[in-house]
């Protein structure tokens, strides 16, 4: 059971739209301090919720290294369309995408699927 890690390029290509939003959130953050719009407590609340937002996209990027191949899909919803729709197409592509072991997203939860029966039996049996 050999899976390629992700290397961080890809990952980070896979997370520039969340972190773009975070950029996005700081700047806009940093402006309205700067012009004098937002009060010292809506400057520290606007701090910490960066931090938190940051520190959660890293660890998402920490974990997601350590998960076999595959993508996040669409922002929020994952594969979760792609799925329900025609659930067939949507297996073989990742399976010839991927390989047989491949980590996807629905909605917020990840997952990791397994095609091989032998794979499976080690999940199953290892403890």
């Amino acid at each position: 059971m050999n899976s390629v890690r992700p290397s961080w390029t890809t990952l980070l290509q896979q997370h520039a739209w969340r972190i773009s939003i975070i950029i996005l959130y700081i700047s806009w953050g940093v402006n309205k301090y700067q012009s004098s719009n937002m009060s010292s407590t809506g400057a520290i609340f606007f701090a910490t919720v960066s931090l938190w937002l940051s520190k959660r996209e890293i660890e998402f990027m920490i974990v997601r290294r350590s998960l076999p191949p595959g993508d996040l899909g669409l922002p929020l919803l994952g594969h979760l369309i792609a799925f329900l729709t025609n659930p067939g197409n949507h297996s073989n592509y990742c399976l010839q995408n991927y390989g047989p072991v491949y980590s996807e997203k629905i909605l917020s939860n990840m997952g990791v699927i397994f095609t091989k029966e032998e794979d499976i039996r080690w999940v199953w049996n290892s403890e």
